[in-house]
């Protein structure tokens, strides 16, 4: 399992659920990106003050299934609460036909027992970029849209040329074993930003097809 790096309060969000069903549902639901908290409104209203610590531990416990489906890390040793549907296509794929674990589960009393799953990722956010000025910066003013498009495809190239250069540091054991925390913690921030910087440029480009 890949592991490149919320744990919801499930008991509490039950009994207030159950609490409240006789209410009119309200829209003052919200969903924002980490760096983008209106925590000014959320402290005049509820009286919680939403501290950049408070946001990390967040962040950091949250955990995305290359499936689509999110979770969180319960333990510091990376074990992970979700939903069973998020991993049903995954114990279907580790069964075997003498163990079917959909019908049967799995009890394992050492992490030498755990069953491997080779095609589950999870996805951790470390940090966040504002890669605005880059994708911008790719693009002279008053080019034309092919312009633009080569402009924006020939920086794409050089940072997954970097992302590259940085994730097989990342799979080199020898590295991981003998760098400093910081120093591997550092790529793989890195690693994140190019990721992210990829994903807006590429979506600035497909908008000039």
């Amino acid at each position: 399992m890949k592991l490149k790096r919320f744990f919801s309060a499930l008991l509490l969000l039950a009994l207030f659920a159950s609490q409240t069903l006789y209410l009119t549902a309200l829209a003052d639901e919200g969903m924002w990106p980490f760096n983008n908290v209106p925590r000014a409104e959320i402290k005049k209203k509820y009286g919680f003050e939403i501290t950049d610590q408070w946001l990390d531990k967040v962040r950091l416990a949250s955990v995305r299934f290359n499936n689509g489906g999110s979770g969180s890390f319960v333990s510091p040793n990376g074990l992970v609460l979700t939903n069973y549907h998020i991993v049903e296509d995954i114990v279907n794929e580790v069964s075997t036909p003498e163990k079917d674990l959909a019908k049967e589960g799995s009890l394992v009393k050492t992490r030498a027992d755990e069953i491997k799953a080779p095609s589950l990722e999870l996805n951790q956010l470390i940090s966040i970029e504002d890669v605005t000025a880059r994708v911008n910066g790719a693009v002279k003013p008053d080019t034309t849209n092919a312009e633009a498009f080569k402009a924006r495809t020939a920086e794409i190239a050089k940072i997954e040329a970097e992302s590259r250069t940085v994730e097989a540091k990342l799979q080199s054991a020898p590295f991981v074993e003998r760098a400093p925390a910081a120093v591997v913690e550092e790529h793989r921030r890195r690693l994140n930003d190019l990721i992210a910087q990829l994903t807006k440029l590429k979506q600035a480009r497909e908008g000039l097809n």
